[in-house]
């Protein structure tokens, strides 16, 4: 029994073993425990059950990852991108997986271990020995240190691709959706690849650590000073190099205020215009003011500065308005300091006329739209022309009254916003509008909260068009959408009971997903935006 497990070759043949069990049709015993390599290749069997082949092997394996500690430096062969950036790494000797910030496939690189875990370890990269396969340089000086971007030395068509394929295989792995290469359609590249971003957040360094720019790659407790960022404007660059000389990091001013974060909003339109926002632990508008006057006379392009206070959330204007007139979607948009706006001006444009198509709006103003997670109207407002009533629903505030003045601001009177927690939704939602033809949806990273999966499923409006900047999140949520009509608790079910029509991979049940379509929001970063469309199935 020992020699034939240990040198039969096939899975098969290991598995088929009641021959070997019975002495004889009169006498059955149970089989003698074989000590030695017999009780190794079973517990790799448990361990490694997809390789019954490697069994010796994997066995040496995993005892030999116990020798990895922390601070050691190891050799490490990139073979893939994870979902969220890091390279999937293994060590050549045993193939054990390590992830790695800033590998790329391709690259053959030493990598120190910063954890390590039961199945994987996390390590940074330290230095290249081969360079990885799409190598282009970085312009950035702060590339590597800098948490800001991870894709800089990647080659655009090499990140447009990565992206594509983390979206197909979250949606294949997480929504269930058998062919993903169906549903998933081209990713809408971007045409700005630098200097597109329209609001950048810099954190001012602990005590002791005079700096002002963003997070170190892998550490939230550690900022690198940023002198520029090349993906803002030259306006919003001369604003963070005027805010640096005026108040500088661990001066008496920044230490005095207990200034946290400066935010830089720019309009990006012909005549760029710029909102500068200062955060600061305590209520100190009056060691800013003279800072604002400063900041304005350094930038002219400055038409705003506030003071939002972190304790309290109190809202002190320093110079100018309040708010900042944005144009996206052919739409003009005022924005408040705490309100969310899209980050992008110019892929701006491209999700909203990708959503737009999605929505496949009749054009008789006869249909209902309801916008959920609204923030200052941008997706609701865009499609207020060709819809009967628009009803938008917003957490903040703040941009509840953003998207009611914008409505005014670009003369529509059928757009209708409310202040409310979706995480609750209340019964008087649906009291206050007439049930909606279609839903669009844009939540934060988390996604749904699960109150509003069953509210949308006992709503069940014929289309769902869902906007999305976390795909993984965004397809747990489509699973459970497209759950059996039957199961109504939005908490999920056994995919089992799911029906696959293998014709055309999608998933069937309550809804339908029709189509993803991945948008590049954020060139040389891992990020993707998605829109998702879900049809009501036609049975229900």
């Amino acid at each position: 029994e020992k020699e034939h497990v240990l040198e039969t070759p096939s899975r098969s043949t290991m598995c088929v073993r009641a021959p070997l069990m019975v002495a004889s049709h009169s006498v059955r015993r149970r089989p003698r425990k074989v000590k030695g390599k017999l009780n190794g290749i079973q517990q790799s069997r448990k361990t490694v059950s997809d390789n019954c082949n490697n069994a010796r092997e994997s066995s040496k394996r995993i005892a030999r990852t116990h020798d990895l500690c922390e601070g050691q430096d190891v050799e490490l062969v990139c073979i893939a991108l994870a979902y969220g950036g890091k390279g999937v790494c293994r060590l050549e000797d045993s193939g054990f997986v390590v992830f790695c910030e800033h590998a790329l496939p391709g690259e053959k690189l030493v990598a120190r271990i910063d954890a390590v875990k039961k199945k994987f370890a996390e390590a940074h990269k330290v230095s290249t020995i081969v360079p990885h396969d799409d190598l282009v340089e970085a312009p950035c000086a702060h590339f590597g240190t800098c948490g800001g971007c991870n894709f800089q030395n990647l080659e655009y068509s090499a990140q447009l691709k990565f992206k594509e394929e983390q979206v197909m295989q979250l949606f294949s792995r997480l929504a269930c959706v058998p062919d993903a290469r169906r549903v998933v359609r081209p990713i809408v590249a971007a045409d700005l690849l630098y200097s597109y971003r329209n609001n950048m957040q810099f954190a001012f360094g602990p005590l002791g650590q005079p700096a002002l720019g963003l997070k170190r790659s892998g550490r939230q407790d550690d900022v690198v000073d940023v002198a520029t960022c090349p993906l803002q404007s030259d306006v919003a660059n001369r604003v963070l190099e005027a805010v640096r000389h005026l108040a500088p990091p661990g001066g008496e001013l920044a230490q005095r205020a207990q200034l946290r974060r400066c935010m830089i909003r720019a309009s990006n339109q012909d005549e760029e215009s710029v909102m500068v926002v200062l955060e600061s632990e305590v209520d100190a508008p009056k060691e800013l003011r003279q800072l604002a006057a400063d900041v304005v006379q350094a930038v002219p392009e400055v038409v705003s500065v506030i003071n939002l206070v972190e304790a309290g959330g109190k809202v002190h204007v320093l110079y100018g308005a309040s708010t900042l007139e944005m144009t996206m979607g052919g739409r003009r948009f005022n924005v408040s300091a705490k309100s969310f706006f899209q980050t992008n001006t110019s892929q701006g444009n491209r999700l909203v006329e990708v959503m737009e198509a999605a929505c496949r709006l009749k054009g008789d103003k006869s249909e209902v739209v309801l916008d959920l997670f609204c923030g200052v109207g941008l997706l609701g407002i865009a499609l207020a022309d060709k819809c009967h009533e628009v009803y938008g629903v917003e957490l903040v505030e703040d941009a509840v009254v953003n998207a009611q003045a914008n409505a005014q601001l670009n003369g529509l009177d059928n757009c209708h916003f409310f202040q409310g927690d979706l995480g609750k939704v209340a019964a008087s939602l649906g009291q206050r509008m007439p049930a909606p033809d279609i839903v669009v949806v844009d939540p934060n990273r988390a996604g749904f909260p699960r109150a509003l999966t069953a509210f949308l499923r006992r709503l069940a409006p014929r289309r769902i068009v869902y906007v999305s900047c976390n795909p993984s999140t965004q397809a747990r949520d489509i699973k459970d959408m497209c759950s059996p009509a039957n199961d109504q608790s939005g908490e999920g079910v056994d995919t089992n009971l799911i029906e696959i029509d293998p014709s055309v991979g999608i998933t069937r049940g309550l809804y339908e997903l029709v189509s993803v379509t991945p948008v590049d929001m954020f060139p040389h970063t891992s990020h993707i935006e998605t829109v998702a469309v879900l049809e009501l199935a036609s049975d229900h």
